[in-house]
Order: C-alpha cells, then sequence, then structure tokens
C-alpha cells in the first residue's frame, strides 16, 4: 500500500480537479471600439463601424507601404514576475505582405519589444486573435508601455477588441 503524507494527498485532488490554486489572468486594459472616440490621435486609423469583431466597430488602417500605426499608450505598470501580454482581434484584406501586434516595453534597463510576428496575418483573413507578451523578471516593472500594429507591404488591416492582461510566468 502507498501512503501519502495528508498535504500531499490534498495537493493531488486539487490538481486532479483542475483546483490547483493557479494563478489566472489579470486584465489590466480593454479598449473597445465602440466609435470614433476610439481613434487615436496619431494618424494611420479610421473608425469603421461596419466591420468589427465584437459588434461595435473597429479601427482600419489601409497601408500604402509599410508602416507601424500607434494604438494606445498603456503607461506604467505596478506589476512584476508576471508576462504582460497584448492581444486584439485582427482582420485583413487583399494585403500583400504581413502584419501583426507589436508592443512597446520600457524598463528601467532599456526598451524591448514583443510582436506577433511569428504568426502574422497575410491575404484577406476573417477576424482572428493575436496575442504577444513579454515575460518581466522579478522586481522588473514596465515604465511605459506602448501598443501598436505593424504592416509590411500594402493592403487593409482591422482591428479589434484590444487588451492588455498580466498572466503568470510558465
Amino acid at each position: 500500500m502507498i501512503r501519502i503524507p495528508s498535504h500531499a494527498a490534498l495537493l493531488l485532488l486539487l490538481a486532479l480537479a483542475g483546483c490547483g490554486g493557479g494563478e489566472e489572468a489579470e486584465t489590466l486594459l480593454e479598449l473597445p471600439i465602440s466609435g470614433p472616440d476610439a481613434v487615436p490621435a496619431e494618424g494611420g486609423a479610421v473608425y469603421d463601424p461596419d466591420e468589427t469583431a465584437d459588434g461595435d466597430g473597429s479601427l482600419r488602417i489601409e497601408a500604402a507601404d509599410t508602416t507601424t500605426v500607434f494604438l494606445h499608450d498603456a503607461g506604467a505598470f505596478d506589476l512584476d514576475d508576471a508576462v504582460l501580454s497584448y492581444g486584439a482581434m485582427l482582420r485583413s484584406a487583399d494585403l500583400e505582405g504581413s502584419a501583426y501586434l507589436e508592443m512597446h516595453v520600457r524598463l528601467p534597463r532599456g526598451e524591448y519589444l514583443a510582436r506577433t510576428a511569428a504568426s502574422p496575418l497575410t491575404g484577406t483573413t476573417e477576424w482572428v486573435s493575436r496575442r504577444t507578451g513579454y515575460v518581466l523578471d522579478v522586481e522588473e516593472k514596465p515604465e511605459r508601455v506602448r501598443l501598436f500594429v505593424t504592416i509590411h507591404g500594402r493592403g487593409t488591416v482591422w482591428i479589434d477588441a484590444i487588451s492588455l492582461t498580466r498572466e503568470p510566468r510558465p
């Protein structure tokens, strides 16, 4: 007979039940695109009430050449030892090249990029979810986080349901 200490048995039961007490994602920022007021002051995107992933409209970017479009300055966050995750819904039409999310994370030791370049949009697509993340070390707190979408080439890209979350480190 195998004997399991009572605390180990409890941990085993919690793990088998899917209740291991692990951290869950925390939403830091949600940017619904629900009207012209959602358009960033810097140029490059326009509000499109007809194309939408969530029913409230989206931002449309018509690129004639390679461009990076600023979407939002999320500022600083008092968090560390986590994954800072930027996600959005994207759609493309006649995209001759690629498009992906890009997040700039400024830390005390410099500015770093996280991007979804490994799974870009190309051609014409329906709405797809994309997410990129940056792993923050212990006591490594972001001083500024900025969100962008980058398009290499020509075509149209829509972005909707933008979010920033804190997720537990793997």
